[in-house]
């Protein structure tokens, strides 16, 4: 029964697996850095933070199946190197939430961003009800899951008086780390 996979591993193909999306990565990062120049950046891609921030991000992307993922973790690395005064913890901690991140957490937080509500507070954010129909077809029991991940992620924060789901102001330097570059 387990021939198959053993197998495979056994003979590389895991392994030329991983070294493909690696190199899809690299390949990706390099066309998203075309035409950019910074003296800044060029000294920070030489220093061990850097490499440290580059290694942990390849190893996560050869092990990360989604594509969309593995474009995170791209998007993840060309801020890296157009910021490198941004604080190396935090980075940390932004490559850390992406890992833990499944595609559906994707999904609540385009939903967050693109359809926000604004609650009785002035707060802006989505009402559960609201996500749920956004969602389409995801169970409740399912959706609130992925919400308390989130939650745990500190990236959203669940208001419970509105049942309003908002992001974290850790939430917010997440977002704006990985869609902007």
């Amino acid at each position: 029964m387990l021939g198959g996979p053993i197998s495979n591993i056994l003979s590389s193909v895991s392994t030329n697996r991983k070294i493909k999306r690696v190199k899809e990565v690299i390949h990706g990062l390099s066309k998203d850095l075309e035409g950019f120049k910074s003296e800044v950046s060029e000294e920070y891609v030489q220093t061990e933070e850097f490499e440290e921030l580059l290694e942990q991000t390849l190893v996560k992307s050869a092990n990360e199946k989604n594509e969309k993922k593995r474009q995170l973790f791209r998007k993840f690395l060309e801020r890296s190197i157009k910021n490198p005064s941004d604080n190396y913890d935090e980075q940390v901690r932004f490559l850390r939430v992406i890992e833990d991140m499944q595609i559906d957490h994707l999904r609540i937080i385009k939903s967050l961003i693109e359809k926000p509500q604004e609650g009785p507070d002035g707060v802006k954010g989505l009402q559960f009800p609201s996500l749920l129909a956004i969602l389409e077809g995801m169970d409740r029991d399912a959706a609130r899951d992925l919400i308390i991940h989130l939650n745990s992620l500190c990236v959203t924060e669940l208001m419970t008086k509105d049942d309003m789901l908002i992001f974290t102001p850790f939430g917010k330097r997440f977002i704006k780390y990985i869609m902007e570059s």
